[in-house]
């Protein structure tokens, strides 16, 4: 939310058009569990069980992923192959070390 203020959002002025239009803003918890969802595989027409409106669900989940990433800048991907099979490598041991086996199916694809 501190994003959104240095960049010029008006939370007040958020929460008085969305009272205006459907009795209460969207919470920070259900934009993340709208958003949480859809990542998960859920279809945006599930949300409507939620009380949100279908056509505001994407804008809704594009909005929060925005808000994660400009909040959040500890999280590095590879951007090399050598990088790539780095993460390969680590998650193949801690699967030997938890199951007793480990595939490198992914190593196949690169």
């Amino acid at each position: 939310m501190e994003n959104m203020e240095r960049n010029g959002y008006n939370h007040e002025k958020h929460n008085s058009f969305a009272t205006q239009s459907s009795g209460s803003p969207i919470s920070l918890e259900l934009r993340l569990y709208i958003t949480l969802r859809i990542l998960s595989g859920a279809s945006y027409l599930d949300m409507i069980w939620y009380g949100v409106e279908v056509r505001s669900v994407p804008g809704i989940f594009w909005r929060t992923i925005c808000d994660i990433n400009e909040a959040l800048d500890n999280i590095n991907f590879p951007t090399d192959e050598a990088g790539v099979r780095q993460i390969v490598d680590n998650w193949a041991a801690k699967r030997r070390d938890r199951h007793g086996f480990a595939s490198h199916w992914l190593l196949m694809a690169l």
